[in-house]
């Protein structure tokens, strides 16, 4: 099992998983989504320590000391990770990536396009764009992040309507012209090969066709690294999942350190994760494999 401790310095939350190989390896900063906290992340970090990379899963709201909502998180916070993680006595400082999840595929997409440190990105059914802020009053209408104290531009959500899906409600606002241009991730800026991972079929959002958005930018502005779409047809949201493992994952935070997200408490819209049994099936066997390989070919 890998070494897990907990990280609180400088203002930080997270947990560091160490591999048992010895010397200076690669580091991947993983982050989770909208469920904040450390839960969705936890779940990599074993096992990417087990493939011989050091593993920061990193809180950034609804934790002690963090934001209680997603809304406005400074990106210096998510550069402070990183400042930390390339002079740990067991990270190589040239070798750090990160891989985020949903809103955290959003956010890791950010990340490296505003700090060239990280060289290696996995979007796991990100957006392509910045959406606005979860906020527990709807009519408050704030970007996710800010850089330098500004608020980055984002593309707003339409008031759901009694029924609507998830996935229907960000279709709304991307059909209804409520994305401003500038609300685009600079996926350009990045300083590293990224790998997209989708599901076509994917109830939170249309994450396939958002990253179809993010390849067409790359290469209208002549991306000079590799970029992969691992396109799933009819997998939904869930797809890039570790090994199945015995055991709870090691949390090295106290529960009441947690503070769920207001949303989560609500049922409106229902949460439905989407694709079919089988595609999500087939996309698990394939997504994981691919991401380690990913990591290990560029990190």
């Amino acid at each position: 099992m890998a070494n897990v401790m907990k990280v609180a310095e400088n203002g930080l939350v997270g947990a560091l998983y160490l591999p048992s190989v010895t010397g200076r390896r690669p580091a991947v900063i993983v982050v989770g989504g909208s469920d904040g906290g450390l839960g969705s992340a936890l779940m990599y970090g074993e096992p990417i320590a087990r493939s011989g990379f050091v593993a920061l899963c990193l809180a950034y709201f609804a934790m002690d000391g963090l934001p209680r909502h997603l809304s406005e998180i400074p990106l210096e916070y998510f550069g402070k990770a990183i400042d930390w993680l390339r002079v740990h006595p067991r990270v190589d400082r040239d070798r750090v990536g990160i891989f985020g999840s949903s809103r955290g595929g959003e956010a890791a997409l950010v990340v490296a396009a505003t700090f060239p440190s990280i060289r290696a990105v996995i979007a796991n059914v990100p957006s392509h764009v910045v959406w606005q802020g979860i906020n527990p009053d709807p009519a408050v209408k704030k970007s996710s992040w800010t850089f330098g104290g500004t608020p980055l531009p984002f593309a707003s959500l339409v008031p759901p309507r009694e029924g609507m899906t998830w996935r229907e409600w960000f279709l709304a606002s991307l059909e209804e012209g409520l994305v401003p241009r500038e609300a685009a991730i600079p996926v350009e800026r990045i300083n590293g090969p990224i790998l997209f991972v989708t599901g076509t079929e994917d109830a939170v959002w249309p994450c396939s066709t958002m990253v179809d958005c993010a390849m067409e930018r790359l290469q209208q502005h002549g991306f000079r690294f590799a970029a992969e779409h691992a396109r799933y047809e009819g997998a939904g949201h869930a797809i890039l999942t570790p090994p199945y493992r015995v055991g709870p994952v090691e949390n090295p935070w106290p529960p009441d350190s947690y503070h769920q997200p207001q949303w989560m408490r609500s049922n409106s819209p229902p949460l439905v994760l989407g694709g079919t049994a089988e595609a999500n099936r087939v996309a698990r066997m394939d997504a994981w494999p691919r991401a380690v390989k990913f990591l290990e070919n560029n990190l």
